[in-house]
């Protein structure tokens, strides 16, 4: 059976730049489910990221210390930062906050927000064709850094809002660090890591995170993070659709949708009643044959994805 390598009709990568001055603030707040006090945290962050006009470089990471969505990094996270209260949030490993205090997380945010990053991140998120989301990162120094335990690292975050509360927004759902070891301006390299797809996740909710961190527990400072979503941008429909029956076998054939590397056939009995889940067949040509059926309609659905045997 053929395999489809990629999602449907995505084009999936997208280029996010931060400027060289500018940092970026990562808030992190941890939670258990038995936390009384932790919805009016999350939901407080929530707030804060829904007003971008007043916190337009806020990055919230949500960090799930129990339950079925677990975060990974969770307990190395903790042990950084070395807390015990919840809920608890960290301001680019510099300013921590125990409790619920709303005008405490403004403040941090606008102390943090005004000042500059010596080092610039060009980021990109793309789904490769085995089921692998692929965090990209290009790191240019654009001044220099005195600390000498820094990390990489790569987060991927999930809004799970349907799934749990809407102020699970930002939930941690991958966890990857690695050595940093760029310090002086005009430096650069370029990191990438791999986590695998789950089935599912929906791309638009998946947000990719990367953070540059001293990793000494007496001075977790961030000099810098990103943030980018997948872009998803749906192809045209396939026009001039024609079916035909010959000799027992239905004949589907349309004209070909340029950026279009394979077709994916749906089919149903009745589309007014039943979802078109998953499709009966791929196929890398404008056409497509089979037996007659039960089968009454069929959609044909155009995919940037490509096939293999």
């Amino acid at each position: 059976m053929k395999r489809v390598l990629g999602l449907l009709s995505c084009c999936l990568i997208l280029l996010a730049s931060l400027s060289a001055t500018q940092k970026y603030v990562v808030a992190e707040l941890f939670t258990m489910t038995w936390c009384a006090s932790c919805p009016a945290a999350r939901s407080a962050l929530h707030q804060m990221c829904d007003d971008e006009e007043n916190f337009p470089y806020l990055i919230p990471l949500i960090w799930q210390g129990d339950g079925l969505h677990q975060s990974p990094g969770y307990s190395m996270r903790q042990s950084l930062y070395n807390f015990s209260v919840l809920p608890y949030t960290q301001w680019n490993g510099s300013i921590g906050i125990s409790g619920v205090d709303f005008p405490a997380y403004i403040d941090a945010y606008n102390q943090l927000a005004a000042t500059v990053s010596p080092v610039e991140i060009y980021l990109s998120l793309t789904i490769n064709g085995e089921d692998e989301i692929i965090i990209e990162t290009t790191t240019i120094m654009t001044g220099n850094v005195t600390t000498t335990n820094n990390r990489i690292v790569f987060v991927i975050t999930y809004d799970l809002t349907g799934v749990m509360d809407t102020d699970y927004f930002a939930s941690v759902k991958a966890y990857h660090e690695e050595n940093f070891l760029l310090t002086t301006a005009g430096e650069s390299q370029t990191f990438s890591h791999a986590f695998p797809y789950q089935p599912d996740w929906e791309p638009d909710k998946l947000q990719a995170v990367i953070i540059i961190q001293n990793m000494d527990t007496d001075n977790p400072i961030v000099h810098q993070a990103a943030q980018t979503a997948i872009s998803i941008s749906e192809l045209p429909a396939p026009e001039n659709v024609s079916v035909n029956i010959i000799d027992g076998t239905v004949h589907l054939n349309w004209d070909i949708v340029n950026d279009a590397n394979s077709y994916h056939i749906f089919s149903s009995v009745n589309p007014y009643t039943e979802d078109w889940e998953e499709p009966i067949a791929y196929t890398d040509t404008n056409n497509y044959s089979e037996p007659v059926s039960n089968h009454r309609f069929f959609r044909i659905v155009a995919s940037t994805a490509e096939i293999s045997d």
